[in-house]
């Protein structure tokens, strides 16, 4: 069918992943606010009239910031002489000064509680400037904002009236609001500046080789980036904190973030902007800072910083508790058994997900601060407090440079994580944080053996059985076109007493199928490499995406007998769509000016497939052939945004180290509000297309 007969899918908005992706937990905990909801009880109310001359009072209000974010309020009651009521009542919040036209969403009406009513999911979707919003309760005097503005981005270019080459003269950046910026030479820097209270976790997200793909015109002048913008967090005294640059962890051409940073100290902290290395293209770019409070519970490492021993071995184990653990890794130099030591407590069969986010931040520590490269290992008790026991797992490398572990303990007792470093030679010092998950594993199960009467299973579910004997089991389950779908496969690699190797290349595997043609649905798998055995453990998964809405099959076979464990996981949804032969598929994506969207194409991570030696995250292979380009059009035919993984470069993959399971993606500031025309084709020197060629996509606003 040809691109001019095609009716284009219209892409929705992908503001929050369909469930919990486990991969990417840390970084949804070091990210996510966690503003509790108030319950559906009655609310409480005076009793008979409210006393006289009571007034209500704005104590949180909103501050300028981005259209469409939720906005925390806090009104309190007051009497007569300035004191706090301690009663009760309800208050409403509406739109006060209101000249853009805007409408106020969420729960306007709230019970006081001690003379205190809390807002947290007011929303005002459109961009307006001069909101002010009211304060009503039956009774009392009313309260007024100030007044406050609301975007969905913004321009140094049309802010700054002067240079912002350094701290002294940084720009103020809004946290949550994208900032948009140019650079001029590879000389030039940009500086900006926030305010930031201890504890609060800080992420920030640039955009260059997405944003602004670099490319030669028709002189055979370069134009555009041609590297990545690095990324320097700066402390209240202006020394470096962090930097996160593709020179100190050897991919350029990945849009730079800081994932998640600990705020040590009130005050107010820096960010600067250049080029990644000398000699590079500049171009125009945007940059997302977000600022969050960190989760409740969040427990910092026993050994201050600076300090070496309090927790270094297994006897000054810090004992763990499931949350966020803020530390920091500290080389002293002498080899790599320098640890951080925790130390669990299971009382049942448990399965455990460890994950730590270092390298995603970069380098900390100053420019000639040397890199560490982390090991995460999971160890039983057996042997001494002053001796290892049996590895049950070692991970260098899961996400990017930092690694994870996923294993299910069955024997209860006291079992040890071991944070540590890969090599000798990473003597560098960094914070970190340190995500411990732990949920109570299902009984064992029999599967059943019949293909017409398979075992129910959902997403976010796990089936743990015990083969009796060599044989089939299947499995059904119910998804949605465009899912796409992660099953986990638990061996003798991840399930504590299992003897079974299961695997793509393994006799023992387990797969998902069509369930009217019963053959296997084409996919991808983790990079399950070498011997299951301790020494080098990855996660070992099967990934699809889910072409058509209903009922979906997994098929279990193992020759022989053994336990094994299955979990189904649903990574996200998106748009599913496949090229036939030599096609383009047109979507179409609608955005109101000035907002940043980001489009992510889910297709494979083998570099084979577009001609070279480099690749994406192992978590980016879904098993299409498709060799994607992405090109972004508006109303009027003009070309406003566009990657391909076969572009020249040192990695060929314009991706988010936050969004690991995408293939590329690409970023553009909409100029205008209206409809995008989204083209996807096979960036092939000969296109083509079939049944191989299909992926998913997301749409992302903001973010």
């Amino acid at each position: 069918m040809s691109a001019a007969k095609m009716h284009p899918s219209t892409l929705q908005f992908a503001n929050r992943r369909s469930s919990v992706n486990r991969i990417n937990l840390l970084a949804a905990l070091a990210l996510s606010a966690l503003a509790a909801c108030s319950g559906g009880s009655s609310p409480a109310t005076f009793t008979g009239a409210p006393p006289r001359d009571l007034a209500l009072k704005f104590d949180a209000q909103p501050a300028s910031g981005l259209a469409g974010e939720a906005m925390s309020v806090k009104v309190s009651i007051h009497e007569q002489n300035g004191q706090l009521a301690t009663g009760g009542g309800n208050v409403t919040i509406a739109l006060g000064t209101n000249t853009s036209g805007g409408a106020l969403a969420g729960t306007i009406t709230r019970a006081a509680v001690n003379g205190v009513a809390t807002f947290d999911d007011l929303v005002i979707v459109k961009a307006g400037q001069g909101y002010t919003l009211t304060a009503a309760s039956p009774g009392m005097a009313t309260a007024t904002t100030n007044a406050f503005a609301l975007v969905y981005s913004m321009d140094e270019n049309e802010t700054v009236s002067a240079s912002n080459d350094s701290p002294e003269t940084a720009m103020a950046i809004t946290p949550n609001v994208p900032m948009f910026g140019s650079l001029t030479s590879p000389e030039d820097a940009d500086y900006y500046k926030f305010h930031a209270t201890a504890g609060q976790i800080v992420s920030v997200s640039s955009y260059a080789t997405r944003f602004d793909l670099g490319h030669f015109d028709i002189q055979g002048i370069y134009h555009g980036w041609d590297t990545s913008l690095r990324l320097r967090l700066l402390g209240p005294d202006k020394t470096e904190m962090q930097r996160m640059s593709g020179a100190d962890w050897t991919r350029f051409d990945i849009d730079n973030e800081i994932a998640a940073v600990r705020i040590p100290a009130d005050g107010d902290y820096y960010l600067a902007c250049d080029v990644d290395s000398d000699g590079s293209a500049t171009g125009n770019y945007a940059l997302l800072l977000r600022l969050s409070g960190a989760p409740a519970g969040t427990q910092v490492e026993s050994e201050p910083v600076g300090q070496a021993g309090l927790n270094d071995t297994r006897a000054s184990a810090q004992l763990l508790s499931p949350g966020l653990v803020s530390g920091q890794y500290q080389t002293p130099g002498t080899g790599t058994s320098d640890s951080d030591f925790y130390k669990i407590v299971i009382s049942e069969p448990t399965h455990i997900h460890l994950e730590l986010l270092a390298s995603r931040n970069g380098v900390a520590g100053g420019a000639d601060a040397v890199g560490w490269d982390p090991v995460l290992e999971l160890q039983d008790g057996s042997g001494d407090l002053g001796n290892p026991g049996t590895a049950l797992w070692i991970n260098d490398d899961t996400l990017f440079n930092d690694p994870a572990i996923d294993y299910v303990i069955t024997v209860p007792g006291t079992y040890f994580v071991r944070v540590g470093r890969f090599a000798s030679d990473d003597t560098g010092s960094a914070p970190y944080l340190l995500s411990y998950q732990a949920s109570t594993v299902a009984p064992e199960q029999v599967a059943s053996t019949d293909l017409l009467a398979p075992t129910p299973l959902v997403y976010g579910q796990s089936f743990r059985d015990a083969i009796d004997a060599g044989g089939v089991q299947y499995f059904a389950f119910t998804g949605s076109a465009g899912d796409m779908v992660r099953l986990w496969l638990e061996d003798q690699s991840s399930l504590q007493g299992s003897q079974l190797v299961m695997g793509p290349s393994r006799s023992a595997d387990a797969v998902i199928l069509d369930s009217e043609k019963l053959t296997e649905i084409p996919g991808g798998a983790s990079a399950f490499v070498g011997s299951p055995t301790p020494g080098d453990n990855e996660l070992n998964a099967r990934q699809v995406i889910l072409q058509k809405t209903g009922t979906q099959l997994v098929r279990v076979n193992s020759p022989q007998a053994g336990k094994f464990g299955i979990r189904l996981e649903l990574v996200g949804s998106g748009i599913a769509g496949t090229l036939q032969s030599a096609a383009k598929n047109h979507h179409s994506v609608h955005a109101e000016e000035g907002q940043l969207v980001t489009i992510s194409l889910f297709a494979n991570a083998a570099s084979e497939v577009c001609g070279s030696g480099n690749k994406a995250s192992i978590f980016g292979n879904w098993g299409s052939v498709l060799c994607p380009t992405i090109q972004v059009f508006d109303g009027a035919g003009k070309l406003v945004a566009s990657t391909s993984a076969d572009r020249p470069g040192q990695s060929n993959f314009a991706e988010s180290m936050l969004r690991a399971e995408a293939m590329l993606e690409t970023s553009f500031r909409a100029p205008a509000a209206g409809d995008y025309d989204v083209v996807v084709a096979d960036s092939a020197a000969n296109a083509q297309g079939g049944a191989g060629f299909f992926y998913a996509l997301q749409v992302w606003k903001n973010q």
